[in-house]
């Protein structure tokens, strides 16, 4: 496996020496051990928290995922900072809020890092201080030796020898690796073709092959090692013959697939109206073609439709029959079994990488180093699924916003194994956590607490409260006149969100007018 040099000046000599300092600091640490641990950090993309055996879900399939729960710590009660993969993803790394480093979608949220900046992110910091890094997966977000705006962040792949190389023209992230894997942009699920070995193999487990390489050759090197592995699963696509490997479709091909209980047109009509008119994924903004079905029933009674929509006459298009009402013709799934057909195909994907995370471990085993590689688990957001009759994520509510997370640490003692934590804890926690377990010095720059005294104390106190925010507005209302002109009168859907352990406020602060909510979580 071929490896990136390090930085000019960080040669194993001085990683050695910077190796014996740290632990000659930190040896009173309880954190530390003689050695200290190798660390496995596993991303998912589009995770919702509950799709997991462990959280009660009484269909999908996740075998290994609830392994790593009865080995480890799930914590219940963890916040994405920003629910959508580029923020998010960049909020992990750097520890800092998308509001801080800049890392986004929309203007003026929609800056690359420095190199400077990430020289601060955890798997610099764990590099600089003598662990083997590597990166294999989905990255999405972009290093440039300046601070660079969206125009910039990217631009073509590099071709070398005429062959493109998965990573764009001017980025630096994969010289911050000894390893580097990486899969630029989304990815596709078959025959990626960066690495000639993906053809044939589905994407889940091209990541797990390429962890395994990773395991192999770190176990014969003197130095810990960090591994991140960037899943695509289950992010769409949703198209059986693009995403899935039918190894796992088999599970579910004939399942009755559950429906989410807030899946209701009364809690869609609690949305703002920007939201429920404009939101990509309301049934009612894809270019208008809700509205339209809407024009279209109103049309065949007789009806025009003068005006914004008339939310509250909806269900009368049914002749006021409640039974009648075809909730699912005003979502993006159009009908039932195309919504049956969804679910069926992101469980698939759930589960085929859960395999994957199974054969991770399992090579973690073999090679003898389960014993000291604590193991973590979390997505980059969540997903609605349909409920509240949307689909899609970044807004703030619970199930694009809440983040599943599970820590195996097999220094923990028996007692803390299997057990849950209701801490109130953000994603951006997850960088200073991995910096306190090597011993490392946390960067002023990282906004986000370390989670170690939570691994022991299922009450500790980190945050008072945490913050969220989604900066992402694109990709609705569609083009259609009457979308342009409610977008206008309504304005868009950008919100912030403080939480608390009783309470979640959300404010909308684009929208005509204002929209604040409150939502006692107890």
């Amino acid at each position: 496996m071929q490896t990136a040099p390090r930085e000019k000046g960080k040669g194993k000599m001085k990683n050695k020496l910077l190796t014996g300092i740290l632990l000659s600091l930190f040896s009173g640490s309880a954190v530390m051990a003689a050695n200290r641990p190798n660390i496995v950090f596993i991303l998912a993309d589009d995770h919702a928290w509950d799709v997991m055996g462990h959280r009660g879900n009484p269909v999908v399939k996740t075998p290994h995922l609830d392994q790593m729960a009865a080995d480890g710590v799930s914590f219940l009660n963890v916040h994405h900072t920003s629910p959508i993969c580029l923020p998010s993803r960049a909020s992990i790394m750097s520890g800092r809020h998308e509001s801080a480093c800049m890392v986004g979608f929309s203007n003026p949220y929609n800056r690359t890092f420095s190199v400077k900046e990430f020289k601060d992110a955890f798997p610099t910091v764990l590099r600089d201080a003598g662990y083997y890094t590597g990166y294999v997966g989905k990255y999405h977000f972009t290093v440039k030796d300046k601070k660079a705006d969206k125009g910039t962040r990217a631009k073509k792949l590099k071709v070398m020898d005429g062959v493109p190389q998965p990573e764009y023209a001017g980025c630096q992230l994969s010289s911050f690796f000894d390893v580097w894997r990486g899969v630029p942009g989304q990815g596709t699920y078959w025959n990626e073709g960066y690495y000639g070995s993906e053809k044939g193999k589905h994407a889940s487990q091209v990541r797990a092959d390429q962890a395994i390489a990773f395991l192999r050759e770190a176990k014969g090197r003197d130095e810990p090692f960090c591994l991140t592995v960037g899943f695509k699963a289950p992010h769409g696509p949703w198209r059986e013959k693009e995403t899935v490997d039918p190894r796992f479709y088999e599970w579910y091909r004939d399942v009755q697939m559950p429906i989410r209980k807030n899946m209701t047109f009364a809690d869609f009509k609690k949305l703002p109206e920007s939201v429920k008119a404009g939101y990509r994924g309301s049934g009612f903004n894809q270019k208008g073609k809700m509205l339209q079905l809407y024009q279209e029933r109103l049309k065949a009674r007789g009806e025009a439709t003068p005006g914004p929509i008339p939310w509250e006459r909806i269900q009368e298009l049914d002749a006021g029959d409640p039974e009648s009402f075809d909730l699912f013709a005003y979502t993006l799934y159009r009908d039932e079994e195309a919504f049956q057909e969804t679910q069926r195909i992101y469980y698939s994907l759930v589960s085929g990488m859960d395999h994957a995370i199974g054969r991770i471990r399992a090579e973690l085993q073999a090679q003898g180093l389960a014993d000291n590689t604590v193991v973590i688990y979390m997505s980059d957001n969540g997903s609605f699924l349909g409920a509240r009759m949307l689909s899609g994520k970044e807004l703030l509510y619970a199930e694009s916003a809440r983040c599943p997370l599970i820590v195996v640490d097999p220094r923990l003692p028996e007692t803390r194994r299997g057990a849950t934590s209701d801490s109130l804890l953000s994603a951006i926690d997850l960088a200073p956590t991995m910096l306190e377990l090597a011993g490392c010095k946390i960067p002023s720059a990282m906004q986000g607490q370390s989670m170690v005294p939570a691994f022991r104390d299922p009450s500790a106190v980190l945050h008072d409260a945490v913050f969220i925010e989604n900066h992402y507005t694109g990709m609705g209302w569609g083009s259609t006149p009457e979308s342009k002109r409610m977008k206008a009168e309504l304005g868009n859907f950008e919100s912030r969100a403080v939480v608390t352990d009783r309470y979640k406020y959300i404010r909308y602060d684009n929208t005509n007018p204002v929209v604040e909510e409150l939502f006692d979580l107890k």
